[in-house]
């Protein structure tokens, strides 16, 4: 399960023709148990495996491609009311303008947590031969067109290189009828199995969008949408 905060709204702006870039990059590992519900894959002390990381798009690479030079060069503040990144939070300093802690370190480049995420997966327990593991996202053309903009401008591989990709998205409209939900957002579909399955949904609470907490959403929404399909018989959503 993954998402992505980023600088706008789609990776290339239509109006000033620059790039935008990504600010941050979650993924939950999860693996498929027998019923077909997706549970969080744990370490040895029983703790969730995940990756979490703000993305600094600020840090250039040693080389310059016309992709670098129409980079955004600051983050929108439009931007920043979504997500609470700012300069200063990718450069480990408090920022007035976020609530989110500082960290004290300068955020990663892309490239480094991009390979990060390769080898978490090319090892074990997720390396399984010659099988492709899943990457789930919701809207997932949204997140892959930024993830594939920042692998080319890092002369790294598309993501579907790596993954099968899943969009929960595209599930949700299979699996529950436009008369039953608001709309097909992520917030719409958790609170749809929210509604639903009260017992078995976390509650989450959501200030400002963070690529974690949005994955962790995508993770129940997920395993909500899978119980709804087994309780109406839906063909459609395998």
């Amino acid at each position: 399960m993954s998402d992505t905060e980023t600088t706008g709204t789609a990776f290339l702006d239509e109006n000033t023709k620059e790039y935008h870039r990504i600010l941050e990059w979650a993924a939950i590992f999860a693996y498929r148990d027998d019923a077909g519900y997706l549970q969080p894959c744990k370490d040895n002390a029983g703790e969730t495996i995940y990756l979490d990381e703000l993305i600094n798009p600020f840090i250039s690479p040693s080389f310059t491609s016309y992709k670098l030079k129409r980079s955004i060069k600051e983050i929108p503040l439009a931007s920043i009311e979504v997500h609470g990144i700012t300069e200063e939070l990718l450069f480990g300093h408090k920022d007035k303008l976020t609530t989110r802690p500082a960290t004290g370190k300068i955020a990663a480049s892309f490239d480094m947590v991009y390979s990060t995420l390769l080898a978490l997966v090319s090892s074990d327990p997720f390396y399984i031969g010659e099988a492709q593991v899943s990457i789930l996202f919701h809207n997932a053309y949204y997140d892959i067109s930024f993830i594939n903009s920042e692998a080319e401008l890092w002369g790294m591989k598309y993501i579907e290189s790596y993954f099968s990709v899943i969009d929960t998205w595209a599930l949700a409209k299979d699996v529950i009828p436009p008369s039953e939900i608001k709309g097909y957002s992520l917030d719409d579909c958790f609170a749809f199995v929210k509604s639903k399955y009260p017992n078995d949904i976390d509650p989450i609470n959501r200030g400002v969008h963070a690529a974690y907490t949005d994955a962790n959403m995508l993770l129940q929404t997920y395993n909500g949408m899978v119980r709804h399909w087994k309780e109406q018989g839906v063909r459609s959503a395998g």
